[in-house]
């Protein structure tokens, strides 16, 4: 009521003489009043509201269901133009790359397995040979050692003599430097000992001192063990 009084005083022809539009629209505005007003007509006016709405969602649903239709038929036709340029993807393509790729990574891992083996024989053998090696050496250390050892003891010759401290290191070495280069003398209170450089010199020095052939050794006492 409100609503209609307010347009009504605005087209009424008391304020719009001689405006016919606003006439007309005055006419319009009462006519819709008393449509409103009767139950009736206010039920039939209600009704074709109601089919109004009705019907435009009903052609809002027909369009969407069209073009949903002409969507999927669009992409039927892109398919079917895929198919045809032999771009299409129908699912044994992927399936083909999938397969390749797996076979890649299956044989980097397999190539890596191998490395890994590999590595690990090469620092089995090269452990192995150097257990080998070490072996080796220590025993030639320990074979040469051995020579050593007795080629110092064909070198050396032990004395001894009765008086104590009769002989002291420069009487040794005067005695046996006489039959070659001395390498070492030791003299102690009535034994000593004489390493020569050369096992000739040793030899004929031995055979001297039991043959008793050296004055100065004679008269110290000094003999061979």
């Amino acid at each position: 009521k409100k609503a209609h009084k307010k347009m009504a005083l605005k087209y009424h022809p008391d304020k719009n003489q001689g405006n016919e539009t606003a006439a007309k629209k005055f006419m319009e505005i009462q006519e819709s009043y008393q449509a409103l007003s009767d139950p009736k007509v206010r039920e039939a006016f209600d009704a074709m509201c109601q089919a109004k709405v009705q019907r435009e969602a009903k052609v809002q649903e027909m369009d969407k269901k069209r073009k949903s239709e002409v969507e999927t038929l669009e992409a039927r036709e892109r398919a079917a133009a895929k198919r045809k340029s032999g771009s299409a993807d129908d699912g044994y393509k992927s399936a083909v790359n999938n397969y390749e790729a797996e076979l890649i990574r299956m044989r980097e891992r397999n190539k890596k397995f191998m490395q890994e083996v590999e590595a690990k024989r090469r620092e089995e053998n090269e452990r192995q040979a150097n257990s080998l090696r070490s072996a080796v050496e220590g025993k030639i250390d320990n074979v040469q050692r051995k020579k050593d050892a007795h080629l110092e003891l064909s070198r050396t010759m032990k004395v001894k003599w009765a008086k104590k401290g009769g002989v002291d290191t420069a009487v040794l070495i005067r005695i046996f430097g006489v039959f070659g280069e001395i390498d070492r003398a030791v003299a102690g209170k009535r034994s000593g000992m004489v390493v020569y450089k050369g096992n000739a010199a040793a030899s004929a020095a031995f055979h001297a001192i039991r043959q008793a052939s050296v004055t100065e050794a004679v008269d110290a006492g000094v003999c061979v063990c």
